[in-house]
């Protein structure tokens, strides 16, 4: 009987080289060839995954067999673990969407700061309101002396704070409690100068200070222990004797009227037809008579004033019809077109009358009552006087006015067919100002 034995020739083995880690380095794994075999020491398993983190810190000598019986094969190499720096991010942390910035302090300093999602950092401090409700992971790293990589982390979780939404306002500069701004949700409590009833919501300019801006604040708490404190803007301001500026008269082609620079004082806005910002266009407008509002201040302490604009319109122009001529015509007299140019008429006063607008009662004072009138002033917050002047339009070639009668030339086209009865100028007076003057433009046909 004869055996047959075949001889295998064993593969050389090869190890990897010795190694320097540090302690807080990822685990890795260790290849030699051939493949398969199995590793065997301090902080390896035995398919060669290598832990930093869990071998001991200097030399690990690390073993590697392959084959079995007397095919088997052996070898070593050594893993060097330089022990990491400690390294600290801090305790996990709870915040309110609503708080102030949060100080990060890791150990030890010099580390740098990153954090998962949308989570905003400033340098080394974590945003909550910027960051908004969530979960979030920071990570603090640093390069310690032995060149060292190591890490820490955090977890944060923000709660959402409630929303409260209130607008800002003005109030005059007077005594007395007057509510504040209304606040949605309702519930809070009100802090800052002048609050007088911090769960009603009252403020007393006077107890602010008076004339000035304050920062008021609306705080609110919600079900989660987070509270919220919204600023609101408060402005006391001394009520303003406003001036909207004289009446205004335009020819309609006139350039447009920059009307802010009329009003006393500035700052104010303009309402009426035709304006754009404070800018009235009497082109666009048309003729006829337009009044402009001009308001300022805010809240309860808002005042307005008016004027008048005439926007005066000729109509169309016409020089008349062609001529054709010979060189040796007599001369020709050219006739007047559309319109005529205008001459001079006068305005005859017929009477006046004095009204109050408090009590309606009127007064007729008939000529011959010396022009101008002399209206008693009122010292009064509330009365205040009209002045009517009852005119009669005359031709230029009417004859002299009797006694106490008021000329006034305006411009003529053609002629004047009948007298025509209207009111000239009104004046209204208030505490010995004149707070209102309307001309009323004379107007008549053929």
């Amino acid at each position: 009987m004869q055996d047959t034995f075949t001889v295998q020739e064993p593969s050389p083995l090869s190890m990897p080289p010795d190694v320097t880690v540090c302690s807080s380095a990822e685990a890795f794994v260790l290849e030699a060839t051939p493949g398969g075999g199995a590793w065997s020491g301090n902080g390896v398993n035995a398919n060669g995954r290598f832990d930093p983190s869990v071998a001991s810190a200097g030399d690990n000598a690390l073993q590697y067999a392959y084959g079995v019986g007397a095919c088997s094969m052996q070898g070593s190499l050594t893993v060097t673990v330089i022990q990491a720096a400690p390294v600290d991010a801090g305790p996990d942390a709870e915040l309110c969407s609503s708080g102030a910035a949060l100080p990060l302090i890791g150990s030890p300093a010099n580390g740098a700061w990153s954090s998962s999602g949308n989570g905003v950092l400033s340098g080394n401090a974590f945003l909550p309101a910027e960051s908004g409700p969530g979960n979030y992971v920071l990570t603090y790293s640093i390069t310690d002396g032995n060149n060292c990589a190591v890490a820490d982390s955090l977890a944060i979780s923000v709660l959402p704070a409630p929303q409260a939404q209130v607008s800002d306002t003005a109030y005059c500069n007077t005594p007395g409690a007057a509510p504040l701004p209304a606040a949605s949700p309702v519930g809070g409590q009100w802090s800052g100068p002048g609050v007088t009833n911090a769960a009603a919501g009252l403020f007393d300019p006077f107890v602010a200070g008076g004339a000035g801006s304050y920062q008021l604040t609306y705080s609110l708490q919600g079900n989660n222990g987070c509270n919220t404190d919204e600023p609101v803007s408060i402005g006391v301001i001394d009520p303003a004797n406003v001036d909207a500026g004289p009446n205004q008269s335009l020819c309609i082609s006139d350039a447009p009227l920059d009307l802010g620079q009329l009003a006393n004082p500035a700052g104010g806005s303009w309402s009426g037809a035709s304006l754009t910002g404070a800018v009235f266009d009497p082109a666009q407008a048309g003729g006829g008579s337009y009044w402009m509002a001009y308001r300022i201040g805010a809240g309860n302490c808002a005042v307005e004033d008016s004027l008048l604009i005439e926007v005066l319109d000729p109509g169309p122009v016409s020089a008349g019809p062609g001529q054709r001529l010979c060189l040796n015509a007599v001369p020709v007299t050219l006739n007047s077109g559309m319109p005529v140019a205008a001459a001079t008429g006068r305005a005859r006063v017929l009477a006046v009358q004095v009204s109050t607008r408090k009590s309606r009662a009127s007064a007729h004072m008939p000529l011959p009552t010396p022009f101008p009138v002399a209206i008693p002033v009122v010292k009064s917050r509330t009365l205040s006087l009209w002045k009517f002047y009852l005119f009669q339009l005359l031709p230029l070639t009417s004859p002299a006015s009797a006694a106490g009668e008021k000329n006034w030339p305006f411009p003529m086209s053609r002629k004047v067919p009948q007298p025509l009865i209207g009111i000239l100028e009104m004046v209204v007076f208030l505490r010995k100002k004149i707070l209102e003057k309307y001309m009323k433009t004379l107007e008549y046909s053929e």
